[in-house]
């Protein structure tokens, strides 16, 4: 017989085809899900951050964000941490029209709400750092209506805080109507409103927090080093330098960056002009300015000078703690005091030329003008300064008690300094 050929099994070829359609079925069902997954639409990215709130609850939360009782910010500057802002342009010799109205900042974050009174001072509106972390809305109360705060157009501005608790933190001052706009969304807002944005930041090595300004080793002439007083075996602007570095060291055991005017005790620095003193203290970015010196007036005793045009709420601080503290004496009791007007500006040179827009810096006479503008004309940064004239240097028995006391008054000033800047302790001194 010849060979006979298997008989084919049905069911084995039925079982090949099964698993092929499965498998094509598979692969397509692969594809299908690749395809999809590909073509489905990302989140939104977020525009700019409010709160922890994603991009589309950002645009549901604006799309009906409408206000009809507006007022325009036409004008605004920083003094220290301080913000400051006006409905017009700003004159210091003009009375601001919002003086004795209300800023209502509320937290979107939060819902929490401040209220600020504007006073004529030009540390009397906004404490930027006292602010928790949020996002703000900005008010202002005009004749018993609460208005909303706009810009006429796109803005923007910000600050860097004081490091307190190790943590660095920044101001941001926006009103830009898109703002909030993405890809698919856009006008959400009707106006430029203006928002104020407190966060944390990248800490920033280049900014400081305070400047040190041991007076005395100027040289204007070219010919002669003002030293300062000398008495004994006392010069004052070795002292004054010397202080400086006492206090430095207390300030930045609290974590603060502090820059002194004068890079060793035998630099010669003027006051205006490149390089000077006062675009040192610009350059560095710095919030606050604390010149150290010593009287040379017939009524002795500690003084402690803040400009004409502020509060004494940093002075008197200082002051009376130094007064409670140590053994130093003043003659008005007080500690605190201030010096004539000058043209209608402050009399205090360096409290006003480093004071920037909020002092009218580099206006007042042309020197200013000419040593000063490039820096501190019309400077929105300006930095909140005092003046500490701990002895008269004149007097043998003052400045023994310099040569024994000044490390206790050096940690005194830095605490003092501390205590009023809240530095290590809660942000949140709204209250």
């Amino acid at each position: 017989m010849k060979g006979l050929r298997p008989e084919a099994n049905p069911f084995r070829q039925r079982r090949i085809k099964t698993i092929i359609v499965s498998l094509i079925l598979l692969v397509a069902s692969a594809f299908g899900l690749m395809y999809y997954y590909n073509q489905r639409p990302e989140p939104l990215k977020v525009t700019y951050p409010v709160c922890d709130l994603s991009q589309e609850a950002i645009v549901e939360k604006f799309s009906e964000y409408k206000y009809t009782d507006k007022i325009e910010m036409k004008d605004h500057f920083f003094y220290g941490e301080t913000l400051s802002m006006f409905n017009e342009e700003y004159d210091i010799k003009e009375k601001n029209s919002l003086l004795g109205k209300t800023i209502v900042l509320e937290n979107l974050c939060s819902g929490d709400e401040y209220i600020y009174l504007i006073d004529d001072y030009v540390d009397g509106q906004i404490p930027l750092g006292q602010l928790p972390n949020g996002m703000y809305e900005v008010f202002i109360n005009v004749n018993l209506i609460k208005q909303r705060v706009v810009v006429n157009e796109k803005f923007s501005d910000s600050i860097n805080l004081l490091r307190r608790s190790s943590i660095s933190r920044k101001a941001e001052l926006i009103g830009d109507r898109n703002i909030f706009d993405d890809i698919d969304n856009t006008n959400i807002l009707d106006d430029n409103y203006l928002f104020i944005s407190v966060d944390n930041r990248a800490s920033d090595s280049s900014d400081y927090d305070i400047v040190l300004d041991p007076r005395q080793k100027t040289n204007v002439s070219g010919w002669h080093t003002n030293l300062g007083i000398i008495n004994g075996d006392l010069i004052e602007a070795d002292e004054t330098y010397k202080m400086a570095k006492l206090i430095k060291a207390e300030l930045e055991k609290k974590g603060l960056k502090v820059l002194l005017t004068r890079n060793d005790e035998d630099e010669v620095v003027n006051v205006y002009g490149k390089d000077g003193r006062l675009e040192r203290a610009y350059n560095s970015k710095a919030k606050y300015y604390v010149e150290i010196g010593w009287d040379n007036a017939n009524v002795g005793g500690l003084k402690v000078y803040n400009s004409l045009f502020s509060s004494i709420q940093l002075s008197g601080t200082v002051a009376k703690e130094l007064l409670v503290e140590t053994n130093l004496e003043s003659h008005n009791n007080s500690g605190v005091y201030q010096m004539r007007p000058y043209y209608g500006l402050d009399g205090h040179m360096v409290i006003r030329e480093v004071g920037g827009k909020a002092l009218s810096a580099a206006t007042v006479s042309d020197l200013a003008v000419e040593q000063n503008s490039s820096f501190a004309l019309n400077n929105p940064y300006g930095l909140e300064a005092i003046s500490i004239d701990y002895i008269n240097g004149k007097s043998i028995e003052q400045v023994n008690k310099w040569k024994d006391s000044k490390e206790q008054w050096a940690k005194v000033t830095a605490k003092a300094i501390l205590d009023f800047l809240d530095v290590g302790e809660s942000n949140d001194l709204s209250n």
